[in-house]
């Protein structure tokens, strides 16, 4: 198994964290420092600029600088290391103060033995005019101006002051507030401007060692677009994250007295976790370790079970007819417990309908089930299937989703049944039908041996469609049909009637489908429910030989 990489300032290091490790970040070249400890004494290391770590054993240490140390200062120089915990430090360059006994001259600043370099300019302004602007300043110009000119300034002697500018002005601003409006790129908010600055000024896990501190001293409305200031090319650093994760692991555990959601910390916090897992490479120690936390804390399946296992691509922009390509999400734990959890409510009949058709979204793609699961899995969605056409309001309804499960709502559909009918779906469409999901996974299952109680009750329901259907048809003969030509995807040259799902509305009021509607149904003005038991009466579980055409269902 590889080890966990980090990259800071270029440098590329390889970490140890079977043990505590110490990461040293320095804003200095060339010195050297030994750290003084009982299980560790006087361990002297070289630092070059930029971050250096290595592995201690648990124990309390402090870190002492050798030789000349005038102007360094050292963040966390004592400290305690504990297994698998990681500790930063930081060695500073405090700015030299010059001698009171004379005026600076230009001289001074420029010719030799100068005791400071001279401040740097932004587009001719120091920085502390720039600070000032950000503070002061509220027109779209000037702010953009004084974000830039901190992100260009940015360095070791003035990341602490920008940082603390950051921090008391832009609570106080409209973080959604886009900097650059003209531009055709995602939006340069404010938000986004001060969480790359904050980055460039505390490198590494110093700035998610900045997050948590900030985050717990936060009001509700900054901590929630505290969330926003992730970002995922961190993910691939298990030590840059290490602040983070260790923190949000404490916070997960925390059991809750008020029922969650998917606003809570608690469920953002667990949220990135699982990000984290995904993009974090093959880091199999750090995956071990999410998933542990995960599974011990008290999120239920209303977590668990809030995402699919796989993206559905419904485009393939070389072949309009090409099926859908799924593409797994999640590390193999991760998906292993997901399956579990929706077995579980599955086989709950009082679970929450929402719930339940997020569990068969999951299991119906990307699950793979043993025999023993998928018979219980098929029992289950047989009483399922027989509660919910109990009802026959019930059965009509849609429930709501996450929305990222939209591409998955779409019904099996028999592929002869989209010559007359065709769909089309918003990806934030989040409303599906739970008897749509129970026959969708009847279907991915071919269990419709296991299901015939809940294939009957559902076929009661749709009877009073079929038979509008069927007397429509029979009104018309095939001889009439096949003679109609000139149209373009519908039955007998007929177009399609087009419908939004989920709401199973027309989107299409040409005079040509209005006639395609009455070939299917007659006099009989069809309703959203009407459309919905068409789409079951097309579904493939409901056939029982291959599809005839409409006018001879029975």
């Amino acid at each position: 198994m590889g080890l966990p990489l980090l990259i800071v300032a270029g440098i590329l290091i390889k970490l140890e964290t079977d043990k505590g490790q110490l990461v040293i970040e320095s804003d200095v070249p060339d010195i050297a420092v030994r750290i003084v400890g009982d299980a560790n004494p006087n361990s002297e290391i070289s630092l070059k600029q930029g971050v250096t770590a290595t592995r201690l054993r648990a124990g309390k240490y402090e870190l002492v600088i050798n030789g000349q140390s005038d102007h360094l200062t050292i963040d966390n120089n004592q400290f305690t290391i504990q297994n698998g915990a990681t500790v930063v430090a930081r060695i500073r360059l405090e700015p030299r103060v010059k001698s009171p006994s004379r005026p600076s001259t230009v001289a001074d600043n420029w010719g030799p033995g100068a005791e400071a370099e001279p401040e740097l300019l932004y587009e001719g302004k120091p920085l502390s005019e720039w600070l000032d602007m950000l503070g002061r300043e509220r027109s779209t110009a000037g702010l953009k101006d004084a974000f830039k000119a901190c992100m260009s300034l940015t360095s070791p002697q003035t990341s602490d002051r920008i940082t603390k500018a950051l921090l008391k002005t832009v609570p106080g601003l409209n973080g959604a507030w886009n900097l650059d409006p003209e531009a055709n790129t995602p939006p340069r908010t404010i938000d986004r401007y001060t969480s790359e600055v904050l980055r460039r000024a505390n490198p590494g896990s110093s700035y998610y060692q900045l997050w948590v501190k900030e985050f717990e001293s936060a009001d509700e409305n900054w901590r929630k677009r505290l969330w926003s200031y992730h970002n995922y090319r961190d993910y691939a650093s298990a030590t840059a994250m290490d602040p983070f994760i260790t923190w949000a692991e404490r916070l997960i555990s925390q059991p809750s007295v008020v029922p969650l959601t998917a606003e809570s910390d608690t469920f953002r916090a667990a949220d990135t976790l699982r990000l984290i897992s995904r993009d974090t490479g093959d880091n199999q120690q750090l995956i071990e370790r999410i998933v542990t936390a995960l599974k011990s804390s008290p999120l239920g399946p209303e977590w668990w079970l809030n995402q699919p296992l796989v993206h559905r691509d419904n485009r393939d922009p070389r072949n309009a007819n090409a099926a859908p390509q799924d593409a797994n999400l999640w590390p193999p734990a991760l998906k292993s417990h997901m399956k579990k959890m929706a077995v579980e409510v599955l086989h709950d009949q009082k679970s929450d309908r929402s719930i339940l058709a997020q569990a068969c979204m999951i299991l119906a793609h990307g699950a793979e089930l043993s025999k023993e699961q998928r018979i219980r899995v098929l029992t289950a969605v047989n009483q399922h299937l027989v509660a919910v056409c109990a009802d026959e309001h019930a059965m009509a309804e849609t429930v709501t989703a996450n929305t990222e499960f939209a591409s998955l709502m779409m019904p099996n559909l028999l592929p002869f049944s989209h010559r007359n009918v065709q769909f089309s779906y918003s990806s934030r469409a989040s409303k599906p039908y739970l008897v749509v999901e129970l026959l969708d996974l009847v279907d991915e299952l071919d269990g419709k041996d296991l299901v015939q109680d809940g294939i009957t009750a559902v076929a009661k329901r749709v009877r009073p469609v079929s038979k509008l259907l069927n007397a429509a048809s029979q009104k018309d003969s095939v001889g009439t049909r096949s003679s109609r030509q000139g149209g373009r995807g519908g039955f007998g040259g007929l177009p399609a009637v087009a419908l939004r799902w989920p709401d199973l509305v027309s989107t299409d009021a040409r005079t040509t489908v209005t006639v395609t509607v009455r070939q299917l149904w007659g006099q009989h003005i069809p309703t959203p429910r009407d459309w919905l038991m068409y789409c079951i009466l097309h579904h493939p579980v409901m056939y029982e030989a291959p599809p005839a055409p409409p006018q001879q269902l029975q």
